[in-house]
């Protein structure tokens, strides 16, 4: 079988040859491992050799590219202008600034943050069909699948919460919530119409998979309680995903932290594959027997304990047991809850990747 034939099949929870490897790596880890391998040695864990994943995504329009974009790995979602050494301002206004370390970055200035309702309407979110938001055509997806590849659409930001408040900054959006709701939902509307125009773009291409990130969960439960988020946010994943499908089969999900709660209401919107699954707060092998039938599990290797403070045998345990305990009957890819980290033992990475390969066939050993 190729990717897209795996891919087929465990999404429709049968089994493949083998489970895929998903293995993220923050900027950091990776310039750790290009100093320790050659080009060649990496080329062993290429995701092409594990994963057969090829990705689709908006950049930013000619227009805001003639101001000097650049792209700054440590900078989330890194594309934008320097507004100092430190400092980059995106197409939307927002600005980060790395940390000490030079390997994260933060938010510090949201451009909403003292708008009222009226002055909202002065602010222009970016236009989804902009001239040169996308570089690629409907004929290089065609020309992925006809080379095998399992083709994943993204939106370039994250969604609705996390952008929302990286726009209003966070304590002022969760007063929002409570006391000022007309402003969150014009907020919400303004969002929905980029985000759905990304869409019907992906939909258009033929993509095979979309992929909404929304950190919508934190590692005790959801950061906003079930209640506000069914009010405020659960309807615009609701038409977006309307938007993406029948086209758009396979909708993928991705929150750290602990967001059973509101797994059902995902399910029931139309999300089909669960990421990153966090160890760390919850169980996956409770989560493919409570929602293995209508979930593909997606993750579940966690790189906050096992990987940076583990030993070897610690890590290829964890993959052996997230093998056994979630890949029955497919519905399963195998993948790191979060980037690794820049302490990451390298003994661990690799370890990752011999597991993998030692149990990720089935039939299941």
């Amino acid at each position: 079988m190729n990717w897209r034939e795996q891919f087929l099949r465990l999404l429709e929870h049968e089994e493949p040859d083998v489970i895929p490897l998903d293995v993220w790596c923050s900027p950091a880890f990776r310039a750790k491992l290009e100093s320790q391998f050659s080009p060649e040695e990496l080329a062993r864990f290429s995701p092409d050799q594990w994963l057969g994943v090829r990705s689709v995504a908006p950049g930013v329009p000619e227009e805001f590219a003639r101001k000097g974009v650049v792209h700054e790995p440590f900078i989330h979602y890194g594309t934008g202008i320097w507004i100092d050494e430190d400092t980059m301002e995106d197409e939307w206004g927002i600005r980060r600034r790395l940390t000490a370390t030079r390997t994260e970055s933060r938010v510090v200035y949201s451009p909403l943050r003292d708008l009222d309702l009226d002055s909202l309407d002065d602010y222009h979110s970016p236009d989804p069909y902009a001239t040169g938001r996308f570089s690629i055509t409907k004929e290089d997806v065609k020309r992925y699948k006809e080379e095998g590849y399992w083709v994943v659409g993204n939106f370039g930001i994250d969604a609705f919460w996390c952008q929302s408040w990286f726009l209003r900054g966070f304590n002022q959006l969760t007063i929002d919530l409570f006391a000022n709701s007309e402003f969150v939902e014009k907020l919400m509307s303004k969002l929905l119409e980029y985000y759905v125009g990304v869409g019907r773009k992906l939909a258009e291409f033929g993509v095979d998979q979309a992929n909404i990130y929304d950190d919508i969960a934190c590692q005790t439960g959801m950061i906003v309680s079930p209640r506000l988020w069914r009010r405020y946010i659960k309807p615009q994943y609701r038409i977006l995903i309307e938007a993406l499908q029948p086209r758009v089969k396979y909708i993928f999900f991705h929150s750290d932290g602990d967001l059973r709660p509101v797994i059902p209401d995902l399910i029931e919107i139309g999300v089909n594959i669960l990421n990153p699954v966090q160890p760390d707060c919850m169980d996956p092998a409770e989560l493919k027997k409570l929602y293995g039938d209508e979930l593909t599990l997606w993750g579940g290797l966690s790189v906050q304990d096992t990987l940076p403070h583990g030993r070897v045998e610690d890590v290829k345990r964890e993959v052996k047991r997230a093998i056994e305990s979630c890949a029955a009957r497919g519905g399963f890819v195998l993948g790191t809850s979060n980037n690794i980290t820049q302490d990451t033992p390298t003994r661990n990475f690799l370890a990752v990747y011999e597991a993998a390969k030692e149990y990720g066939k089935y039939s299941l050993r």
